[in-house]
């Protein structure tokens, strides 16, 4: 049990004793003493600069008595809308607690923004939840900011700290549940600005997501500032300005004009079909994440949710780093397989276990391997009909180079296939 007294302005006395009441739920429902009261009010001296001179302030000491409560719950993960505008029934984003030592699965967590599990209370429109978990017997529950206190550890350090700090604010402005609106995006206009981005070749980049989300026109900027120069067509940050600026960010496949072609206004900028055919490219690639981590739960949630805020802007660009990856991979499997399908043969040789002669081959590859067993040589070879030919030598070999024709035979280790092609793992090979 603590007990501490901490100085605090008359005027402050109404927002201290809202936190007081909140603190003081939580120690009631775990069965703990909480204790306050105010002392006597007086009055101190408040000096202004080095004049002399002072104002006096009206104070009263605040005293708590206090037991530490237990860490019982742990956070999993706190849940945001989508669309803030629309909170009531929003898909929501779910933003991970970094601490936890595991991935939480987030499959069947679709929706928590509706009702609190402690005070049962509903509430349209609520801008966030904590979903916390007991360390005993693995109870979930997803709780409002109002009732989290009632499931954390609290300090008496902390809450005199929260005391002391209210306690000297001099205004009554803070918290008053004042929600405004938030800005937010089409996610069409945003998805045609991923495509005019991922059409222009330009690669991913931290805070991409934001830095899409604040451009809401394309104009005409010279390179150099100079305004005799050309002009080239992009994401200008200097809008509005007369065309004497330099672009940062000039694209192709656009012409000049507003963001907002969902909204099918006359002043928006034309794009071409191929940037229209990579946008809905990029939403099909979104809609169909998998969601088995929460950065693919999250991504999935904000691209179907229709819009996209300025708090969910890094998470929808972190997609296109996703996309670019996942493009490049399906790029290098069609060159793969379209050079496998020129071949005319395609084709295993020999019996596994039993010796075999390739007759003349032509060395196709040769490299060095490092391992734990030592240095490890891998030549390929190319038969005369196409087929692939495969050999792990031991030690740093050096007698056969790339293009070299010669005649081998060997005893065949076993058949595999690698990036869709046949190949024949051979050992014990004999070079004629």
């Amino acid at each position: 049990m603590e007990n501490f007294t901490v100085k605090t302005k008359i005027e402050a006395q109404a927002r201290i004793e809202k936190m007081l009441k909140r603190i003081e739920r939580a120690f009631v429902r775990r069965g703990h003493l909480f204790a306050h009261s105010f002392g006597d009010q007086y009055t101190v001296k408040k000096h202004i600069g080095r004049s002399g001179k002072y104002v006096l302030v009206q104070m009263q000491d605040l005293t708590i008595t206090m037991s530490e409560l237990s860490d019982d719950w742990e956070v999993l993960f706190s849940t945001v809308p989508a669309n803030p505008n629309d909170a009531h029934m929003s898909l929501g984003v779910h933003m991970m607690n970094p601490a936890l030592e595991e991935e939480f699965d987030l499959t069947d967590r679709v929706h928590f923004l509706d009702t609190c599990d402690h005070c049962t209370g509903s509430k349209r429109g609520r801008l966030k939840t904590v979903t916390v978990r007991h360390k005993d017997n693995g109870e979930i529950k997803t709780v409002g900011n109002s009732c989290l206190f009632e499931y954390t550890a609290i300090d008496p350090k902390l809450v005199e700290s929260i005391m002391a700090f209210r306690g000297k604010a001099t205004t009554h402005d803070y918290d008053t549940g004042a929600k405004g609106g938030h800005y937010t995006q089409n996610i069409a206009d945003f998805a045609i600005k991923c495509a005019l981005w991922v059409h222009n070749n330009k690669p991913y980049r931290s805070g991409l997501g934001r830095t899409l989300l604040q451009y809401g026109h394309i104009g005409k900027a010279s390179k150099t500032g100079d305004s005799y120069d050309p002009k080239f067509i992009g994401f200008c940050e200097m809008q509005g300005l007369p065309p004497k600026y330099t672009c940062i960010h000039p694209l192709d496949g656009v012409g000049v004009g507003d963001c907002n072609w969902s909204n099918e206004a006359s002043n928006s900028a034309e794009v071409d079909d191929v940037v229209i055919d990579l946008a809905n490219e990029i939403i099909d690639y979104a809609h169909n994440l998998s969601g088995s981590n929460s950065f693919e739960f999250n991504c999935r949630q904000i691209w179907k949710s229709g819009v996209v805020s300025t708090k969910t802007a890094s998470m929808a660009g972190g997609l296109l780093a996703s996309f670019l990856k996942n493009r490049s991979k399906l790029a290098r499997q069609a060159v793969q397989a379209k050079k496998v399908d020129s071949l005319e043969n395609n084709r295993h040789l020999g019996t596994v276990g039993e010796k075999h002669d390739f007759g003349s081959v032509v060395v196709d590859f040769v490299r060095t391997i490092e391992g734990y067993y030592g240095t490890t040589t891998l030549t390929k070879f190319l038969t005369q009909e196409g087929d692939l030919l495969v050999w792990f030598r031991s030690g740093n070999k050096t007698d056969l180079v790339q293009g070299q024709s010669i005649k081998l035979s060997g005893k065949v280790k076993k058949h595999d296939a690698y990036n869709g092609r046949k190949q024949t793992v051979l050992t014990r090979g004999k070079i004629e």
